[in-house]
């Protein structure tokens, strides 16, 4: 079987004039380019409102990034009570968290903007080594991990949270043998 097409029917779509060319959109005849711009438009729109509702919700919870923002947001979700911007001794750590352990887990989030450049490196060693001095454990988390997936830090602290309850009841236990001994060899000499 074959089919045969018309020539006289090519010419017809030698050219397309997008300008001349018209959409029915919700029943009203559109001329097509006007309706690009505007779905343009609309989509600019969309990313401007959205951009102010995250900057309300930043504000609102006392964070001050969209990373801080999603990472936040998994932590109430999980009932977990974190304190953001929290201040020690004239540094600021992006969320503090206390556990039922005795532990002070300093978490940071790191973006690319803030945490790229050599100065900003050496600022946050500086800030770790201090806050490390004052108890605290710290946890950095880069930002592109939280937009990923928040809910996969947030494990992966609770296993770096693990792992130093560990070593605190290990320590706590080594302290308790020492005392001890020391109760022992005291009492060794009193006699």
């Amino acid at each position: 079987m074959t089919f045969k097409y018309p020539l006289t029917n090519l010419k017809k779509f030698k050219s397309i004039n997008f300008i001349k060319m018209n959409i029915y959109f919700l029943g009203l005849k559109i001329p097509l380019l006007w309706f690009i711009i505007g779905c343009f438009l609309l989509y600019l729109l969309g990313i401007i409102i959205h951009r102010k509702i995250i900057y309300a919700q930043m504000k609102k919870y006392g964070v001050e990034s969209p990373a801080e923002l999603k990472l936040y947001k998994a932590f109430k979700k999980l009932n977990i009570s974190v304190t953001p911007q929290y201040p020690v001794d004239g540094y600021r750590v992006d969320f503090a968290w206390f556990t039922d352990d005795g532990l002070k887990i300093a978490i940071e989030c790191n973006g690319e903007e803030f945490h790229s450049k050599i100065e900003d490196k050496i600022w946050d060693r500086e800030k770790d080594n201090y806050l490390r001095k004052k108890g605290w454990k710290v946890f950095r988390i880069p930002a592109w991990k939280i937009f990923k997936n928040p809910h996969q830090c947030i494990y992966q602290l609770f296993e770096y949270k693990k792992g130093w309850s560990r070593v605190k009841e290990f320590r706590d236990y080594q302290k308790q043998t020492y005392e001890i001994q020391n109760r022992e060899n005291n009492s060794q000499y009193k006699l």
